[in-house]
């Protein structure tokens, strides 16, 4: 009897060692796995309905790039699963569209996964399609180059010309320029523009021995605007536009020659202050080019040139303290190239 009761223990003893030996040979690989794999580690996490842990195991091996290569989207995907079950819907479709913009494509399989978890990624594959089509919409960046006329008479200066028997107003000549658009939205876009302004004179008489007088007057304005698209008709379109910015290169130059012989330039060169606002239509005859055409009203204006000059090639006045002033109209016509298609 005691024989048979002590076989009986060891044999269950000898049973048991062998079950712990065998759990631990299958059970021990797959701890040492999940703990060298953090993904494999919160999904267990997961299965087990530790869904808290889980977020906290899968999201700690995203921040720390413990993650890697091809493995991120399935970590990514994990980790929104486990926000939805921890009641985090608004998080879970922000990662759900981070994996959309990594891989457009990505799509979670809507057999093995739970309801409450497909009904979030839905929501969020709707918000990253309505991007899509917004970014579709959206005017791609462009460059353009113009050229016009514009005001330009420059009276201030006219008057001390006048003076020469020259004319009030100086001869405004063309405009022309670049610039370079970038979208902010679907119908707005900022808009960097460099143009070149130019305005001549003359006098004609010849007083105190001074010879004969040529005036000109420059600008560079470098203006920043902001453009909305008012229509799209596809090949025709209509925008807005204000802007503003520096007017570099403000210059005047007076060239006469003393006594006739010896020649002589008086230069000035400021920083003014350019505003404008208008119109421009456009038709785009090819999908990467178009034709532009532009109106617009301008504050261009470099005040006080020759600031503090007490000086006169004529019997009166005083070339010193004048506006350089291109105020008034614009109108362009252009080509632009569009880029990003």
């Amino acid at each position: 009897m005691n024989r048979r009761m002590l076989f009986g223990s060891g044999l269950a003893r000898a049973f048991a060692c062998l079950l712990l030996v065998v759990t631990t040979f299958v059970v021990s690989p797959r701890l040492a796995a999940a703990q060298a794999n953090p993904v494999a580690q919160a999904q267990q996490q997961y299965d087990g309905g530790k869904f808290a842990e889980a977020l906290l195991t899968v999201r700690n091996a995203i921040s720390t790039g413990a993650v890697m290569g091809s493995n991120v989207i399935g970590a990514r995907e994990l980790m929104a699963r486990c926000q939805v079950k921890v009641g985090d819907a608004a998080g879970a479709r922000a990662t759900f569209l981070q994996i959309l913009r990594l891989d457009p494509q990505y799509r979670i399989d809507t057999v093995r996964t739970p309801p409450d978890e497909v009904e979030v990624f839905q929501q969020a594959l709707k918000a990253f399609e309505a991007e899509q089509l917004q970014a579709k919409q959206r005017i791609p960046a462009s460059v353009t180059a113009f050229y016009g006329i514009g005001s330009g008479s420059n009276t201030d200066f006219g008057d001390y010309v006048k003076l020469g028997g020259g004319d009030e107003k100086f001869d405004n000549k063309a405009m022309f320029g670049f610039g370079v658009r970038f979208p902010l939205a679907p119908r707005w876009s900022l808009d960097l523009e460099m143009s070149r302004l130019r305005a001549t004179n003359e006098d004609t008489v010849r007083v105190t021995g001074s010879g004969h007088g040529e005036y000109e007057l420059t600008a560079t304005p470098m203006v920043v605007s902001i453009v909305y698209l008012v229509r799209d008709s596809g090949k025709l379109r209509a925008s807005v536009f204000f802007g503003a910015g520096p007017m570099l290169n403000s210059y005047a130059a007076d060239k006469f020659s003393l006594f006739g012989s010896i020649p002589i330039k008086t230069t000035d060169t400021k920083v003014g202050k350019y505003l404008h606002a208008g119109l421009e239509g456009e038709y785009a005859f090819h999908p990467k080019l178009s034709l532009t055409g532009r109106a617009l009203f301008r504050s261009a204006k470099a005040e006080k040139m020759y600031d503090g000059l007490t000086f006169t090639q004529y019997a009166t006045g005083n070339l010193g303290n004048r506006d350089l002033d291109f105020s008034g109209y614009g109108l362009t016509i252009g080509l632009r190239g569009y880029v990003g298609y």
